[in-house]
């Protein structure tokens, strides 16, 4: 016979301090255990941390969560920022290394709207997105 930790009936069930599962739920947590909780499968605890192995579409991810992303583009200042870029090419874990563009400012810096450009004049049909 076990005792319960919450509501304190005796009960045989497999579980180790509470009766049932709104016991376990309803059961006050201190401090100390909600940062154990917390913090237990946070960066390199967790079975799917990669660390600097992370692709490029994960890494944008944690850059734009982590990165504040500002009113106006870091490099015009007129539009509205859409686009993270990598200023040193590299995508590496480091949220100096990126920074918010507008898309034109980020297609111009990659050379993409050159390359664009290009061949719209040479009668190439090309699909562009609007925004």
């Amino acid at each position: 016979m076990k005792i319960c930790k919450n509501c304190g009936k005796k009960y045989n069930g497999i579980g180790k301090y509470f009766c049932s599962y709104k016991c376990s739920n309803t059961y006050p947590k201190t401090q100390k255990t909600i940062e154990k909780h917390r913090n237990a499968n946070k960066r390199s605890k967790n079975g799917m941390w990669k660390g600097n192995n992370v692709g490029m579409v994960a890494l944008h991810e944690w850059i734009k969560n982590h990165k504040p992303k500002p009113k106006l583009c870091v490099n015009c200042k007129k539009n509205e920022p859409y686009d993270l870029a990598n200023i040193s090419g590299k995508y590496k874990r480091d949220i100096n290394d990126f920074e918010w563009l507008c898309r034109k400012c980020h297609m111009t810096k990659d050379g993409r709207l050159k390359k664009l450009q290009k061949s719209n004049i040479q009668g190439k049909v090309v699909a562009v997105c609007s925004n």
